[in-house]
């Protein structure tokens, strides 16, 4: 999937200069072109790059378009996105509230790309630790997709995926448990068993298990996970190896000291620790961060 990702940046940046060549540097589908390789190097984790970009295809579209309109206004927030990743938080925060005001100013508060704003400052909020504040967003968030996108669409998905995560991160475990349940059949029946969407929600729903203390429930789908990225990333990929790590946490927790054991040693091959290192079995990852 890595592969896939990289050759698709790689083609986007020939489309960047063949926009820059035949409109202009400054023309809208330019922009439009440079924003798209930018969200590449994102998703990439290329984020000094997606910044220096995407700065570029701000300053340009306010120069050409004016300060509210909705391109630039797009534009401002896959930068606000860009600062949440790199920690910037305060620097999101702002951009996100901006691009919000004017979202439903000028297009009402029922608008899809009104509710997305929300949903994004949602997101910040969370990072800045205002988990209260992300929840009862997300809450609103949530209704406003069901009624408008439907109940099984992606994006409601998405929330209601983050929405779980408000309540886990809040001790609301029996409430994230309800939600996460949902978001993973509707993910296998829309998205496939091997979408990694429908991988993020197994990880999501064991990590409320094993907070629930479910722990044969959360070794269940531990071990579909870890079958799913030996088979998809390979045995010595770092998103593997997580998951590993989860399920001999799991293993110890319910007593299967052996199997907690073959695990560990696993772990501390592939990561060549030392003799005495655990391999980070006492430590339940939360997936979610490698993710986003």
């Amino acid at each position: 999937m890595l592969g896939e990702m990289t050759k698709a940046a790689e083609l986007q940046a020939v489309l960047v200069e063949k926009s820059k060549s035949v409109l202009g540097d400054r023309h809208p589908e330019t922009l439009r072109e440079m924003n798209t390789l930018a969200w590449s190097y994102y998703n990439l984790g290329q984020l000094k790059e997606a910044e220096e970009i995407q700065l570029l295809v701000v300053d340009e579209s306010r120069k050409i378009l004016g300060e509210t309109n909705q391109l630039t206004l797009h534009h401002l927030g896959n930068l606000a996105s860009i600062y949440r990743a790199q920690g910037r938080k305060t620097e999101a925060y702002e951009l996100d509230v901006r691009v919000l005001s004017e979202r439903t100013n000028q297009l009402g508060t029922q608008h899809p790309d009104s509710i997305r704003a929300q949903n994004e400052l949602a997101l910040t909020y969370h990072a800045l630790g205002r988990v209260v504040d992300a929840k009862n967003l997300q809450f609103e968030v949530l209704e406003k997709q069901g009624n408008i996108l439907g109940k099984d669409h992606p994006g409601t998905l998405n929330t209601m995926g983050e929405l779980a995560l408000s309540y886990r991160d809040l001790r609301q475990f029996r409430e994230a448990e309800e939600l996460e349940v949902s978001v993973l059949e509707k993910r296998r029946k829309v998205l496939g068993e091997n979408h990694p969407l429908t991988s993020l929600a197994i990880g999501n729903l064991a990590m409320t298990y094993n907070k629930l203390e479910k722990y044969r429930a959360a070794e269940i789908l531990e071990v579909e996970l870890l079958e799913k990225q030996r088979n998809l990333l390979g045995y010595s990929h770092p998103m593997t190896l997580l998951c590993m790590q989860n399920l001999a946490w799991t293993y110890r927790h319910m007593g299967h000291i052996r199997e907690a054991e073959e695990l560990q040693a696993v772990l501390k091959k592939e990561r060549n620790l030392p003799c005495d290192d655990d391999g980070g079995v006492n430590t339940l990852v939360d997936i979610r961060v490698v993710y986003r």
